[in-house]
């Protein structure tokens, strides 16, 4: 097979708010996809998920826009300071 010349396809579903849910690349049976969720509100990413099914979720203060904590695949979770300005 001659991988440089195979066609690659790339398909993205959308939420209501616009958000990209999934996108997919590749073939119909070579491909790599990912999806996503959001907050409520449709305004902040709440998690990803890899093509190895590896999640990485986003905890956000929707009130003040500011991303508080992310949660690693290993449930590692890393406290963003606040920076007063």
């Amino acid at each position: 097979m001659d991988f440089l010349h195979v066609s690659k396809v790339y398909s993205f579903t959308y939420d209501a708010y616009g958000n990209a849910k999934t996108s997919r690349v590749g073939d119909s049976t070579l491909f790599t996809q990912s999806e996503a969720t959001y907050t409520p509100s449709g305004n902040y990413m709440s998690s990803l998920k890899d093509a190895s099914g590896n999640i990485v979720k986003y905890n956000y203060n929707e009130t003040k826009g500011t991303l508080d904590s992310v949660t690693d695949p290993k449930q590692n979770t890393t406290s963003i300071p606040m920076i007063v300005t």
